[in-house]
Formats: C-alpha cells, sequence, structure tokens
C-alpha cells in the first residue's frame, strides 16, 4: 500500500501541536486563540440581536433627508454589517500568514507577523473578492440562462442548473481550501502573489496528484470531525457557563425582552463564553494548520516550514 501523506501526516501533526501547546503556556495560547477567531473554526459566528421597539409611523420622505426613518436604519444596519464583514475578510486574510509564521518560526509574535504580512493579506483579499464575485456572475449567469430558455425547457433546465450549481460550489471550496492551506505558506517560502503562488501550488498538486486527492479527502473529513467534536464541547460549556446566568434570571424575576437587565446579563455572558470558546479552539485550530504544512512539506521539500 502505497505511503499517503495525507495519513502519515496525522500523527506527525499530532506530535507537533503536542509539543507547541505542552507543557501549557498562556502567552502562547492566548496569541493563538486571537488567530482562531479570524482564521478558525469560531472566527465566522455572529451574534445578531434585534429589536422591534421602535413603533413610530414611517414618513417616507425620511429615508431620503438623513431622519431616522425604519427603511434609513435597516440600510444603515446593512452597510455596517457589510463594512464590519469586509474589515474582517481583511484581517482573517493576514492572520492566514501570521498562522503560518508563527508556527514556522516557532515564535508567536503577533504584531510583528502582521506588519509583515499587510501586503500578501491584501493581495489575497483582492483574491477573495475576485473569487465571489466570479462565483456570483457565474450563478446568476446559470439560471438566468435557465430562465430565458423559457417553457418547457425551462423546466428541463432546472435539475442541470442545479447540478452546475453544486459543481460550481465544490470547485470553489476546494480552491478556497487550498489556497488557505498550500497557496499561503507557498507565498511566504516564495515570496510571491496569489496567483504566482497558485502556479506553484498546482505544480505541487498535479506532481502528485493522488497525494492530492487523497489529501483533500482526508482533510474534508479531519475537518467534519473536528467540527462535530467542537460543536458538541461547545454547547457542554455554553450550558454549564449558562447555568449561573438562567439561575440568576429566575430568581431575579426577570421577564424575556430588551430590558437593561436582560442586556446586561446577556453581554456578561458573551464576555465570559467568547474567550472561553476560543480558548477551546486551539488544539484543534493549531492541529489543522499544523497538518496541512506538513502535508505539503511531505509533498515538496522546498516547503517543508514546520520541523
Amino acid at each position: 500500500m502505497a505511503d499517503y501523506y495525507a495519513f502519515s501526516g496525522i500523527d506527525d501533526a499530532i506530535e507537533k501541536t503536542k509539543s507547541l501547546l505542552w507543557p501549557f503556556n498562556w502567552s502562547i495560547w492566548w496569541r493563538i486563540a486571537v488567530i482562531s477567531l479570524f482564521t478558525g473554526y469560531f472566527g465566522g459566528i455572529n451574534f445578531p440581536f434585534s429589536s422591534n421597539t421602535y413603533s413610530q409611523p414611517f414618513d417616507s420622505t425620511q429615508a431620503f433627508t438623513g431622519m431616522p426613518g425604519l427603511p434609513g436604519i435597516i440600510i444603515l444596519l446593512i452597510a455596517a454589517v457589510l463594512l464590519i464583514a469586509v474589515v474582517f475578510a481583511f484581517l482573517s486574510s493576514i492572520f492566514q500568514f501570521v498562522f503560518v509564521k508563527c508556527l514556522s518560526e516557532n515564535e508567536f509574535r503577533l504584531k510583528k507577523y502582521f506588519g509583515e504580512n499587510i501586503g500578501r493579506g491584501l493581495r489575497l483579499f483582492a483574491f477573495w473578492i475576485v473569487l465571489i464575485l466570479a462565483t456570483i456572475v457565474s450563478v446568476l449567469a446559470l439560471f438566468l440562462f435557465a430562465i430565458a430558455a423559457g417553457g418547457a425547457l425551462s423546466v428541463l433546465m432546472i435539475i442541470p442548473a442545479i447540478g452546475i450549481f453544486l459543481l460550481i460550489l465544490l470547485l470553489v471550496a476546494i480552491i478556497a481550501l487550498f489556497t488557505n492551506d498550500f497557496v499561503v505558506p507557498i507565498m511566504i517560502k516564495d515570496d510571491c502573489g496569489v496567483i504566482e503562488g497558485w502556479k506553484k501550488c498546482w505544480g505541487v498538486l498535479r506532481a502528485s496528484f493522488s497525494q492530492s486527492l487523497v489529501y483533500l479527502v482526508m482533510r474534508v473529513v479531519i475537518s467534519i470531525i473536528v467540527a462535530i467534536i467542537l460543536v458538541i464541547i461547545s454547547v457542554v460549556v455554553l450550558l454549564l457557563i449558562g447555568i449561573p446566568f438562567l439561575a440568576f434570571f429566575i430568581f431575579s424575576g426577570a421577564v424575556f425582552g430588551l430590558s437593561p437587565l436582560n442586556i446586561t446579563l446577556l453581554i456578561l455572558f458573551l464576555v465570559i463564553a467568547i474567550p472561553v470558546l476560543l480558548i477551546i479552539c486551539v488544539p484543534f485550530n493549531t492541529f489543522l494548520r499544523v497538518y496541512s504544512l506538513k502535508v505539503l512539506g511531505k509533498m515538496d521539500e522546498r516547503y517543508n516550514l514546520v520541523e
């Protein structure tokens, strides 16, 4: 049986993760927790809250005069969310490089590596924007073509259109995975841009196609297993953290709603829960990042960044 790096890399990644995180070093753990906020499973969670307490009648002129009309408020909220998402995505792009640098140098100097990788992060961010726009345009063009066909042909086009749509999403997901796992470290090692990094990554993937395919499957399987474990642990931890808050809520005689007491309790709960969940993510996110670097190093010695 062939020696697939996707299998042997698991043990190597576990050993490297242990050596990094044990014995426990609070300085390293909290730095990886910060990185996990932007690059790990926990990074994409948002906590949306809304209020329907605004009850004044809507004046159609207010939305266009800067007055607090309901449509104007909604537009401002959407704009704020989009702005936060863009800033978060940009920071996430930079922290992808920061994480690799920390692991490859065995030094967790966030400020230094953040400053060194702003340019790379900007190029990666631009790549994501182009990829997202290309995906949206492709999907819209696909369904517009299916609709424009009209009549019975339009009905016959639905199933193929859905199939092509799923293939597009699968392709984008694969591109995203290899971009983060392989292209990012290649960009660091060879000091190149995303396109050049992808050319070199494609050379590595093509030279070991079977290794690449097995890695892709194993990476997805491992990610699913890690996600399930994290969800289970997170739910248990959130329940344990929430018990004192729930007890106080019940015995204080509070009622459901956006009262000052409820908002204060919610804020306190999040202040405690979010850092705890980030700390829980540390060994899992470290393992996944080390795993991808180990496999890349086995596939091409030039990119062996983690010893």
